[in-house]
């Protein structure tokens, strides 16, 4: 081989694989195990009892079956926080969780993106987007993500009603499971 092709190379191939590493997301030390008080690996079904008649007075959170299967909606989780009217949603893959949703009024998206920044560190990656309003004036809505190895946060202004947020905490185990593998587990339905 020629001395200036086995030079190039030398240099070349390092080089290469000292890009692809470069391009590696960043790792996130404040990945979350659970989200006021629900566990995101544990059985939500044994772990999150049914609301009793009462629900203002449970401390703890509690579950409430919605309409849709494998549907359930947290209550009993109280926080100062927050502003109120706040919901937190639960989507199940048999009895674990696949997504747990925050969401609000956009009154308090900044309290909100604050608030996991302190708890969760920088996001891992953010884009600022154009939302063009009902009226036709344009707005910019900030999309923060956190990815993690178990859990991942999508957090932002719901584009299709900018009254309301969203932040989605993703199981990322349950999320990436086969089809076969979610529809062979009692109770699954799909979302």
């Amino acid at each position: 081989m020629h001395p200036i092709k086995l030079l190039m190379a030398g240099i070349l191939i390092p080089s290469c694989a000292l890009a692809i590493d470069g391009h590696q997301p960043a790792s996130w030390h404040q990945e979350p195990k659970l989200f006021m008080g629900v566990d995101f690996q544990g059985d939500f079904l044994k772990n999150v009892p049914e609301c009793s008649a009462d629900v203002s007075a449970s401390k703890l959170p509690c579950r409430v079956a919605t309409e849709t299967p494998a549907k359930y909606l947290v209550q009993g989780a109280k926080s100062t926080r927050f502003l109120l009217g706040y919901q937190i949603t639960v989507y199940l893959s048999g009895s674990k969780i696949e997504k747990l949703e925050l969401s609000g009024p956009s009154s308090s998206s900044t309290v909100v993106a604050e608030m996991l920044r302190t708890d969760y560190g920088p996001p891992t990656a953010s884009k600022i987007h154009l939302v063009r309003m009902k009226s036709g004036a344009y707005f910019d809505n900030e999309a923060l993500h956190w990815q993690g190895e178990s859990v991942s946060i999508s957090a932002q202004r719901n584009d299709e009603d900018l009254g309301t947020y969203s932040v989605m905490f993703t199981n990322t185990p349950i999320s990436n499971l086969p089809d076969e593998e979610q529809s062979s587990s009692p109770n699954v339905s799909q979302l």
